[in-house]
C-alpha cells in the first residue's frame, strides 16, 4: 500500500499480473501482464514512489532478477536494475528506501547497497547470515530493520549502516 495515496499493488497469483487498485474507488490504476510487454516471469511489488506516481516491484526471471520502475499513469518501464549475481531473488526480498533513492540487498553472504543517483553498488557488513525473507525502512528512511531466523532482530541507522539496537527473545 502506498502510505500517502489510496493505492495498493498486488499480483493475481492465477495469471501472474501485477496489478495497481485504487482501494478508496475501487478501480484498477495500472495493470502488467506477465509476459514479453510487461514484468517478465513472477514479479511482486516492492515499494510505491513517494508522490504516488511509480511503483517498484521485483521481477524473478531465468537469467536472475530485476526491479523495475513502472510508470502508473503510462505502463511503462521507467528504469529497471539487474539484481546482483551474488544475490537470489527466490530466498529473498530487497527493500528500497522510502525516498526511492537506495535498494538494499540483504543476502547470506553479503548485503549490498545500490545508490539508484549514482548508479553504485557498495558492499554493506551487517552481520547477519540468518536474515530473515522481510526487512524493512522506517517510514522516515533513516532505519532499517532486519529480522533473522535465529530470532534476533537488528535495527541499522542508514547514514552509515551502523547498528543501533539488537532484539532478541522470539523466534521466526
Amino acid at each position: 500500500m502506498s502510505p500517502k495515496h489510496p493505492l495498493l499493488a498486488t499480483v493475481v497469483r492465477a495469471t501472474g499480473r501485477l496489478q495497481v487498485w485504487d482501494w478508496s474507488r475501487g478501480v484498477l490504476v495500472s495493470e502488467w501482464e506477465r509476459g514479453a510487454s510487461g514484468p517478465i516471469g513472477l514479479a511482486g511489488p516492492m515499494r510505491f514512489s513517494a508522490d504516488g506516481t511509480k511503483l517498484f516491484a521485483w521481477n524473478l526471471e531465468r537469467a536472475g532478477g530485476t526491479i523495475r520502475e513502472l510508470d502508473l499513469a503510462t505502463g511503462r518501464v521507467t528504469r529497471s536494475f539487474a539484481t546482483p549475481a551474488t544475490f537470489d531473488l527466490s530466498t529473498s526480498v530487497p527493500v528500497v528506501s522510502p525516498a526511492g533513492q537506495e535498494i538494499v540487498f540483504i543476502g547470506t553472504g553479503d548485503s549490498l547497497r545500490y545508490d539508484l543517483a549514482s548508479d553504485r553498488l557498495t558492499v554493506l557488513d551487517l552481520k547477519e547470515r540468518q536474515r530473515g525473507i522481510v526487512h524493512v525502512f522506517s517510514p522516515d528512511g533513516k532505519l532499517l530493520v532486519v529480522p533473522s531466523q535465529i530470532g534476533l532482530v537488528r535495527i541499522f541507522e542508514t547514514a552509515h549502516y551502523q547498528p543501533v539496537a539488537l532484539l532478541a527473545g522470539f523466534m521466526f
